[in-house]
């Protein structure tokens, strides 16, 4: 490699390689850099994906839950409606049947 060799007279050919050396050395540093950039970035996608997921599976999970609340409420407002109405039928026949009597 014509940068390796050396000039015993001025030394220049020394300064050349150092550099090609270094700049080789940086470039390298720089790819495993990005290399490792691009691995911690795929990482970080992975994880907050699955963080995703599971927030996204509690938000089913609640919404499924809220909607059996809602059903049981409903249930339970057509169950009082129907107690309240055989109450009310009910205060009505004692009420006739005290008018009969005293009467």
């Amino acid at each position: 490699m014509q940068y390796g060799k050396l000039c015993l007279c001025c030394g220049k050919k020394i300064v050349l390689f150092v550099l090609f050396q270094s700049l080789k050395n940086d470039e390298s540093v720089a790819k495993k850099e990005v290399q490792r950039i691009l691995e911690l970035s795929h990482k970080q996608r992975d994880e907050m994906k699955s963080l995703q997921a599971a927030l996204q599976k509690q938000l089913d999970e609640a919404n499924e839950r809220a909607e059996k609340q809602q059903a049981t409420i409903k249930f339970l407002k057509v169950e009082m409606e129907k107690k309240t109405k055989i109450i009310k039928d009910l205060q009505q026949e004692v009420d006739i049947f005290v008018s009969l009597n005293n009467g």
